[in-house]
């Protein structure tokens, strides 16, 4: 359904995925959850246009044709404080850009504190862990993933983290770039790069029957 909820679950959703984000560091948590990670709030966005400075409070038709966003990090999972991550804005409707400034703008449209969480949607409403999993459980129905060899089980919300290193990955980005995009501090970022994507190995057959001469320099 074209609701509140749902738009606002929808641009969290690609939010996630550009920005590598944990659940906790977009969606509103349980209140008995306790966890160091603070999820993002206004506060936390900037926009640039032509390298200025817009303003958070800018209307949604200035915020649109921002040409960067920078997210800062207050707290995270590892313990570090201060991180910072930076998009350029995508052409089309597939933007990270786009998607913030649709949260920014709804929330200060609503003359919320720039210290509110970008999960607000209206007063007593957030997208929660369950908004983000349910709709994206939809979008792998609609899009037929399941013919794909997926298994809807297995598609939950850290799925949109694993799923924006993957994109990385196979784009050829360096291993490093996609550690600090994720914030990832060792290699245990590779258990979401999952072999048995088939873009992986294409070609690596062909590739390992090149003869090459070679001699044993231990001899």
């Amino acid at each position: 359904p074209n609701t509140a909820l749902t738009r606002a679950t929808a641009d969290l959703i690609t939010i996630a995925f550009f920005f590598l984000l944990r659940v906790g560091e977009y969606a509103m948590p349980k209140p008995t959850a306790r966890t160091r990670t603070v999820q993002f709030r206004v506060q936390d966005i900037t926009f640039r246009r032509d390298g200025l400075v817009l303003a958070n409070t800018t209307l949604l038709n200035q915020l649109l044709i921002a040409d960067s966003v920078t997210l800062h990090m207050d707290n995270q999972k590892n313990g570090q404080r201060g991180a910072t991550i930076h998009h350029t804005a995508c052409p089309g409707w597939f933007c990270p850009v786009k998607a913030l400034a649709r949260r920014v703008a709804s929330i200060c449209g609503q003359n919320c504190p720039a210290s509110t969480p970008l999960s607000f949607v209206q007063p007593g409403s957030h997208v929660v862990a369950a908004h983000i999993t349910a709709l994206v459980h939809q979008a792998a129905i609609d899009t037929n993933l399941v013919a794909q060899g997926y298994d809807l089980k297995r598609i939950v919300t850290h799925s949109l983290r694993a799923s924006g290193a993957m994109a990385l990955k196979l784009q050829g980005s360096e291993d490093y770039l996609i550690m600090k995009l994720g914030r990832w501090s060792s290699t245990t970022w590779l258990t979401y790069i999952h072999s048995q994507i088939s873009s992986l190995t294409a070609g690596l057959s062909e590739r390992m029957t090149v003869h090459h001469v070679f001699y044993n320099v231990g001899s």
